[in-house]
C-alpha cells in the first residue's frame, strides 16, 4: 500500500517480498516525476522496518539519482 505523507514523501508498506520491489518502483515514477519538475532533488528509499518504507524527495541525493537507506 502506498500512502500520501506530504507532496515529497510517500509511506510504502509491504505484505510480502514479492510485492515490495512492485510497490517501491512505483512510488519511485510517482516521486520522480515531481523531481523533474525541480531538478534539485533525487530520491531516498528509506527502509524502515522489513515491511515498511519511504520514498521522498531529498536535496541530500543528486537529481536523477535515487539511493536506498535501512534505518534498522
Amino acid at each position: 500500500m502506498i500512502e500520501a505523507k506530504t507532496d515529497q514523501t510517500l509511506k510504502v508498506t509491504v505484505e510480502s517480498k514479492a510485492a515490495m520491489q512492485k510497490q517501491l518502483t512505483i512510488a519511485e515514477r510517482i516521486l520522480r516525476a515531481r523531481a523533474a519538475s525541480v531538478r534539485t532533488q533525487g530520491i531516498m528509499i528509506t527502509r524502515r522496518s522489513p515491511t515498511l518504507f519511504t520514498v521522498a524527495l531529498s536535496e541530500d541525493v543528486p537529481y536523477g539519482l535515487t539511493w536506498e537507506f535501512r534505518a534498522y
